[in-house]
């Protein structure tokens, strides 16, 4: 055989091959409602690039922010029903369907981000029986930074709530509007711009990361850390077309997920204290609590808690009980 015809042979060989490749290459579409800078979403890029790379590329995420794949409200029951492969979602979104999925947004429950950490180990096995329920396969959870007060007026107590548009994006919000006579005003991540902008609501309670993108500055020039919450995201897959996957790209995808929820618990304590220095140079009075607001807010906690584990089972309240433990032992 010629040296050329060698190499036209060797060279279909390799056309075949690369092609045998790409045909048997799996392609999962992960919606998430979050816009590409958020930096929830950039973890999950860099998660679909570490998952392509390690299979070499054997499994591609596709990452459809901003809600374009499924609307935010719908895609946890979108994966579920195979409408999308995988997806994101605030799990307080969820509680309704469950307290469970609340558990981790129950006012003034954690003080900060170690705290965050020590509810999930005690959540995380609870949670991922309930996805498993649902027939959806927990990947990672990241926490967003503290949520906080944003107002376009001073807020001095609680009751001044009384009258505002508050911004709800789950039971607990929705509980606080109706507890001090704000009118609740229901909007999801991908729509939040567009509300502020449009005087929809002139109060919320969110990270400085979300204020930032949605440029919330323009109109609410009051910030308060009450560090009310430290809610998760969770990336999930449909377990049925995750059982599809050979086992040993099932162990990849596993293993990655581990390193990409410590990489995300990283990047948010980061974001928190970049973002929160951004929006005081934007012209937001960035203000720490008065013993008054702090005083109403220690006592919505007691109450919200209460009214939670009112409606909880007792797997909820053993959940809070190992925190509290675990707590009491890091302390």
């Amino acid at each position: 055989m010629s040296g050329r015809r060698f190499f036209c042979v060797l060279a279909a060989s390799a056309l075949s091959l690369i092609s045998a490749a790409q045909a048997s290459a799996e392609t999962l579409r992960v919606a998430t409602p979050y816009p590409a800078v958020n930096f929830h979403t950039q973890n999950l890029q860099a998660f679909a690039t570490a998952v392509s790379s390690a299979t070499n590329g054997g499994l591609k995420l596709e990452v459809y922010p901003n809600g374009t794949l499924l609307k935010p409200a719908a895609i946890f029951d979108g994966v579920k029903d195979g409408k999308a492969e995988a997806g994101e979602v605030m799990l307080s979104t969820l509680a309704q369907r469950d307290p469970l999925f609340g558990v981790d947004s129950i006012p003034f429950v954690v003080s900060g981000y170690n705290d965050a950490r020590l509810l999930w180990d005690a959540s995380r096995s609870h949670i991922e029986a309930l996805m498993r329920a649902n027939g959806l396969r927990l990947l990672y959870a990241v926490p967003w930074p503290p949520q906080n007060l944003y107002s376009e007026t001073p807020i001095a107590r609680l009751s001044d709530l009384k009258g505002h548009r508050l911004r709800t994006y789950n039971a607990a919000q929705k509980r606080i509007a109706e507890l001090y006579g704000a009118q609740a005003v229901q909007v999801e991540a991908a729509d939040l711009t567009a509300a502020i902008a449009g005087g929809r609501i002139d109060t919320m309670v969110t990270s400085p990361s979300t204020g930032l993108e949605t440029k919330a500055g323009q109109r609410m020039t009051y910030y308060y850390k009450v560090n009310a919450w430290i809610p998760k995201n969770a990336v999930f897959v449909n377990e049925a077309r995750f059982a599809k996957l050979p086992p040993a790209t099932q162990q990849t995808v596993l293993k990655l997920a581990k390193d990409y929820e410590a990489r995300g618990w990283d990047s948010s304590r980061q974001t928190y204290e970049r973002d929160e220095a951004e929006l005081a140079k934007t012209g937001v009075r960035v203000l720490n609590p008065d013993v008054t607001l702090q005083g109403d807010m220690r006592r919505l906690g007691e109450r919200l808690t209460r009214e939670w584990l009112h409606t909880a089972g007792t797997e909820e309240v053993d959940i809070l009980l190992n925190f509290e433990n675990k707590r009491s032992k890091a302390n």
